[in-house]
């Protein structure tokens, strides 16, 4: 049976009832006749407790509704685990995963110090640990002192007297109005740092963040009139406006930061009536992005990051916006679409953030999976990641890989002018799509730059000067990021070395004008996990006079690896390399029925899309790894692609 264990400080104070002048007549025995008794003495103070508001046994409870504890003090969250307070389930055994926080205040939005709440977790899409479960059967306990040596503590060090079991069950029906809570009426509305009920810190609140790894939030206001002010701090931050949003610099990458007041609806199509629109000087258009559900039930409601794709229009306005239908966990939907125009806009500032130029880069990592697993490709598919894109060395040596398509960007367009219609390149491969090699070596492009000193070496890394970088396209003076994984070569190194031939991973620019640090290759990288065992280089003991030596950088779209070993292909293989175009519809998304390829076929070279109306390109990648068809040997190795690189231009 459901049991509540009474609180030591509810229970009732027994008095006792005489009669007058017993009663004067015991005072006086009590006093020793006419002295003065005294002032009473003090109550003992109450034991500290906790009850719950809303939850009672036997209660049918809601998958997503939270249980709130109150307490009768300030309560030692640091002592709230989830040992002291959890949900069981009686109906199959073990525990549910759920989260504990401080309750809000409905009015200032700040944490109460003596409330807590006990979130179950909710069910996502793609499936998680699973919260509650409908129909079954559960115990709320929360530990005080009379059953545990490690009870939930007050702020003040005292422990919880008594503690509290409350068994409950959850609905039996498939119905989202019965299974879920409704915490706010109506449609979900954003949470905006100054709004009603919202702090000024509110960690789940409406944001931009720039960057990836390291994240830097541009912070959003409510202003009164219900639209959205830029926080000083972040205005002062990010004086230019936003980078626009490079797929080849992961700093200079944008995402919006969407929080609602409630759980929403976390089905993708629901997902995507949330999204990012720009102003092209006439009307409003959707860019392409990609929704990530971070969370259904948190703090306050559902937060998500919607990350555009693509790079941005310098200085064009962005607005958010919330389309027609964008519901709540039980159905309630917005009848009319609500957007928001944001208080900053994507730089034009001549800076690497505002570069007009760009590269599609794939490196088969995953995040975002950006293999197209949906079409027929006619043959079995190569593997996809991790961190490479293989061929089946199995049947007849023939599989095929496709991409999703990737967002081209908007960086064509500038204010007051019309959009400028991007070129593409692509670097190592011929007329067919080929892969070039000879004698199963690949053959790689001619060096673009150099030979160049380089201004300093150290263990990884080689500083090099921007002015050496100018030719002969001035995509690296622009962006430097776009020498990401072109080739180095530097010599001559001191003997005994050999030279150095080497990918450059990732490109800084350390505050010293001019000047960018490309963080290089240590000598023992090979794609995937080959497990090869080498002694990472030391630059330093190669190059000791970084003046003697010269570099040259040597542009490739793509590294073909046979198992540990660089540039090599097998002569009884072939690797063949096709794109595809299309324009957007109208709702921003890639559309089908108007690609190159419906009319012309999958082409080799990107190139022939240059100045036309392109908003997405694919790739496709065929291995064929029997070429002269009798069968495999026992020496035969798969063939890798590392990344696939497709630079853009969209300069005037």
């Amino acid at each position: 049976m459901p049991r509540s264990l009474p609180r030591l400080s509810s229970l009732p104070r027994p008095r006792l009832l005489l009669p007058p002048l017993l009663a004067l007549a015991a005072a006086s025995c009590e006093s020793g006749g006419s002295e003065d008794p005294g002032p009473a003495p003090p109550e003992p103070p109450a034991a500290f407790s906790a009850e719950t508001t809303d939850l009672t046994p036997g209660a049918v409870w809601p998958l997503n509704r939270a249980v709130r504890l109150r307490f009768s003090a300030p309560v030692d969250f640091a002592s709230l685990t989830g040992f002291q307070v959890r949900l069981e389930d009686l109906t199959v055994g073990g525990f549910v995963d759920a989260a504990l926080r401080p309750g809000l205040d409905p009015a200032t939005g700040a944490d109460l110090i003596d409330v807590a709440v006990l979130q179950p977790a909710c069910p996502m899409p793609l499936g998680t640990v699973p919260g509650l479960v409908p129909g079954r059967e559960y115990r709320l306990s929360v530990l005080g002192a009379d059953t545990t040596p490690s009870p939930i503590l007050s702020a003040a060090g005292e422990a919880l007297a008594e503690t509290i079991e409350i068994e409950f069950r959850t609905p039996d029906s498939s119905d989202p109005a019965v299974l879920f809570h409704d915490p706010v009426p109506g449609p979900p509305a954003l949470v905006v740092r100054g709004a009603y009920g919202v702090a000024a810190d509110e960690p789940e609140s409406l944001r931009v963040e720039v960057g990836f790894s390291e994240v830097r939030p541009f912070e959003l206001l409510s202003a009164p009139d219900g639209s959205l002010e830029a926080d000083p701090r972040s205005a002062e931050e990010f004086p230019d406006g936003l980078p626009l949003n490079h797929w080849i610099e992961r700093r200079h990458r944008v995402a919006v930061h969407f929080a609602f007041d409630q759980p929403i609806d976390p089905g993708r199509t629901n997902l995507d009536r949330a999204g990012l629109e720009f102003f092209d000087g006439t009307e409003w258009r959707a860019l392409p992005g990609r929704p990530e559900l971070l969370s259904i039930c948190g703090r306050r409601g559902t937060t998500l990051r919607f990350f555009p794709e693509g790079t941005l229009p310098p200085g064009h306005a962005l607005r958010l916006v919330l389309r027609e239908g964008f519901r709540d966990l039980v159905g309630e939907a917005l009848v009319a679409p609500a957007a928001f125009e944001l208080p900053v806009r994507p730089t034009e500032a001549q800076k690497p953030e505002g570069a007009r130029v760009d590269a599609l880069f794939e490196n088969f990592s995953g995040a975002p999976a950006m293999e197209d697993t949906t079409s027929d490709l006619g043959a079995p598919r190569a593997v996809w990641g991790p961190n490479v894109l293989t061929g089946l060395l199995e049947g007849d040596g023939v599989s095929r890989a496709r991409s999703r398509w990737y967002a081209v960007g908007r960086a064509g367009l500038e204010l007051g002018a019309p959009e400028e219609p991007p070129a593409f390149l692509f670097y190592g491969t011929g007329a067919e799509g080929r892969v070039r090699a000879s004698g199963g070596a690949v053959l790689l492009e001619a060096p673009a730059i150099g030979p160049a000193p380089p201004l300093a070496v150290d263990a990884r890394n080689v500083a090099l000067d921007l002015l050496d970088l100018e030719r002969p396209s001035g995509f690296y003076t622009e962006l430097p990021s776009m020498l990401t994984r072109e080739r180095l070569r530097i010599g001559p190194a001191v003997a005994p070395y050999p030279d150095v031939d080497t990918t450059i991973f990732v490109v800084d620019q350390p505050g010293v004008e001019g000047v960018i640090r490309t963080a290089l290759g240590s000598g023992c990288y090979f794609p995937a996990s080959f497990g090869v065992d080498c002694e990472p280089w030391d630059l330093e003991e190669r190059f000791p006079d970084p003046g003697a030596a010269r570099f040259e950088v040597v542009p490739q779209s793509f590294e073909i690896y046979q198992r540990a070993a660089r540039d090599v292909i097998g002569t009884d293989a072939r690797v063949t390399v096709l794109f595809d175009a299309t324009i957007e519809g109208p709702d921003g998304r890639p559309d089908p029925g108007s690609a190159f390829s419906t009319f012309l076929g999958w082409t080799p070279d990107p190139s022939a899309f240059s100045g036309g109306p392109w908003d997405f390109v694919r790739f496709e990648v065929l291995f064929e790894l029997d070429v002269s068809g009798d069968g495999f040997a026992v020496s035969d190795q798969a063939v890798s692609l590392d990344f696939v690189k497709i630079p853009v231009d969209f300069r005037r």
